[in-house]
């Protein structure tokens, strides 16, 4: 179903808005409050007025509080000052900045735009449209209570972050659900009904928090995300299961490796988040991996999933994303493998000082592009082989064949090598090759060689221009390639066919077609598979071209052997003839003198 041009403005307006609020909330981050870091070690009992009972509610009182403010702080006894009055610091003077979140979010808004921007009419479009803004927003914002600093305006990032958080798992598992065959209308309103009732239960008791100055309401909301928790972690192994059973099911070609896409992307981007942060802490209170750490890896979910719609939806990115994605999945890697470090040496060095921290920071990013830097390449290959193994196959056969079809002396041998390297990566009904003949002085126009077609299917082609640009196709055998020329349908149908190509009329190469038929899985051929074909019959057609061109040599080579052979034979044959020749003229010659001599009597001569 298509989408209306009003729908398709009011979903841009609101993801402007939702983008603006959560640029609005990114700025009221950097001036997120702290307490100063001495004072945090220390059993912290109240603040002000208000009674400390969990760590997390010293982040309700930091809400009231802005960078600058006066602030008492009552201590348990630990042999250190009861009360200390101290001023509010700025939170990220004692911490790095979350810029990793703030790529995520960027990188996240932008794949939503784009993918929105290039197909409204597609429903997975308009989903993912709509789960990378609450993703982004959720990653961007990083809480509903962060930035707040006292002001009531600032609570609209907080409301934002309640809706969003519970919506993007949501949107993530119906996005799932847009690959698996048709459920009732029924179970719709049901599927939202949770999500939109944690959204509501979040914003309220966040607003209540606020605007009422309630600890209590607070202290409610923070129960209550243990419960979430499980909430998050029910939707995302979800998600996978729907992907594993769409997958499954799935009717075509197209589907499979979009779901192939999205399962990995889902997997290594969530799946670490939920193994060894979210669970532990539904059900020991003690996560394994610190959430910088567990959330470094979203930034996959939002490059594989962009790939998977783009690739096979939108456009011909193929190339373009594919050294992103190489350069895109090597920095995570790093990011990761660095972030890793430093929280091994932070629990190694656990009093380190902020000197020591940035030390250690320093020291880690230095052993890690230390030990990196050589890996780009396998990064790359590793990720042509995961992820773009049917390019990678191709270009693998395009340069075996390059490779093999120099020791090819014939016509015949070099079209079986071209058939055997076609076959096994492109399996066809059929792949015939026909050469035309009258390419050398004297021969008759016609087939010269037809390898893989009868000769009644070949007989069509020969209608077929040997001098066009464009291959011939079937429309319901081509899927996303763009120029090709379907004018000669009928006559590819009668012959069982699915893609013809010309031959490149390069210099020598004979004229030729290469004929395909339909290929042995029943799907249909991509602008990936005409390029290949385009590629390997271009190699195909400068062999055919180097073995004229060396018959046309050892033909007149062998023609002016024989030449010179018939002159040999001709000189010897005249020299022979003319020795006879000359041998009894000479007799007569002087038998007639002598006898005009008179030396001879009359009675011998009458003899």
């Amino acid at each position: 179903m298509g989408m209306k041009k009003p729908s398709f403005l009011l979903s841009l307006l609101a993801g402007a808005a939702i983008a603006a609020v959560t640029v609005f909330g990114l700025y009221n981050l950097t001036g997120r409050p702290g307490i100063p870091r001495e004072h945090l070690s220390r059993p912290i009992v109240r603040i002000d007025t208000y009674d400390i009972r969990r760590a997390t509610d010293i982040r309700f009182v930091l809400t009231r509080k802005k960078v600058g403010d006066p602030v008492e702080i009552r201590f348990a006894a630990d042999g250190g000052p009861e009360v200390v009055r101290t001023q509010i610091v700025p939170y990220y003077s004692q911490t790095a900045f979350p810029l990793v979140y703030v790529l995520m979010g960027g990188f996240s808004f932008l794949a939503g735009f784009g993918v929105f921007l290039f197909k409204p009419r597609d429903r997975r479009a308009r989903i993912f449209y709509w789960l990378s803004l609450s993703f982004g927003a959720v990653v961007v914002i990083g809480g509903s209570s962060y930035g707040i600093q006292g002001r009531m305006v600032n609570i609209l990032p907080g409301i934002l972050f309640n809706i969003a958080f519970p919506m993007t798992l949501a949107a993530l598992l119906w996005f799932a659900r847009s690959y698996s065959p048709p459920r009732p209308r029924a179970k719709t309103g049901r599927f939202w009904a949770i999500p939109l009732a944690w959204s509501a239960f979040l914003c309220a008791a966040f607003l209540v928090s606020q605007l009422g100055t309630s600890i209590g309401a607070f202290r409610i909301r923070q129960q209550a995300f243990h419960v979430f928790r499980l909430y998050i972690i029910v939707m995302g192994v979800a998600s996978l299961v729907e992907l594993v059973q769409a997958f499954r099911h799935a009717a075509s070609e197209e589907d499979r490796t979009q779901i192939k896409w999205y399962f990995i992307g889902l997997a290594t981007g969530l799946g670490p988040f939920l193994l060894f942060y979210q669970a532990p802490l539904v059900f020991a209170d003690m996560p394994l991996l610190s959430e910088d750490f567990a959330s470094a890896f979203f930034f996959l979910l939002p490059i594989f999933m962009a790939m998977a719609i783009l690739q096979f939806r939108l456009l011909r990115v193929n190339v373009v994303f594919h050294r992103g994605l190489v350069y895109s999945l090597f920095t995570v890697f790093t990011l990761c493998a660095y972030l890793f470090s430093v929280e091994a040496l932070r629990r190694l060095f656990p009093r380190a000082t902020a000197t020591g921290d940035a030390m250690i920071s320093v020291g880690a990013a230095v052993v890690i592009a230390f030990v990196l830097s050589p890996g780009r390449r396998k990064v790359q290959d590793f990720v042509d082989k995961l992820f773009f193994r049917q390019a990678y196959d191709y270009r693998k056969a395009i340069q075996e064949f390059k490779a093999v079809a120099p020791s090819a002396i014939d016509d015949g041998r070099l079209v079986a090598l071209f058939s055997e390297t076609l076959a096994a990566v492109l399996p066809a009904d059929r792949v015939g090759v026909l050469l035309r003949g009258g390419q050398r002085e004297g021969e008759a126009a016609g087939i010269r060689l037809l390898a893989g077609m009868d000769e009644a299917s070949a007989g069509k082609l020969l209608a077929l221009p040997l001098g066009s640009a464009r291959p011939w196709a079937r429309a319901d055998r081509i899927r996303g390639a763009d120029d090709m020329d379907y004018s000669r349908e009928d006559i590819l149908e009668s012959a069982g066919l699915a893609v013809v190509l010309a031959l490149p009329q390069e210099a020598g190469t004979p004229a030729g077609l290469l004929a395909l038929g339909p290929k042995l899985s029943g799907h249909r051929f991509t602008r990936e598979d005409i390029d290949f074909l385009v590629a390997l019959s271009g190699d195909l057609g400068a062999n055919l071209g180097r073995i004229k061109l060396q018959e046309e040599v050892i033909y007149e080579r062998a023609s002016r052997e024989k030449s010179e052979e018939l002159v040999r034979l001709k000189t010897e044959f005249i020299s022979s003839v003319s020795h006879e020749l000359r041998t009894p003229m000479t007799s007569l010659r002087g038998l007639a003198d002598l006898l005009r001599s008179g030396k001879i009597s009359e009675e011998t001569r009458r003899e």
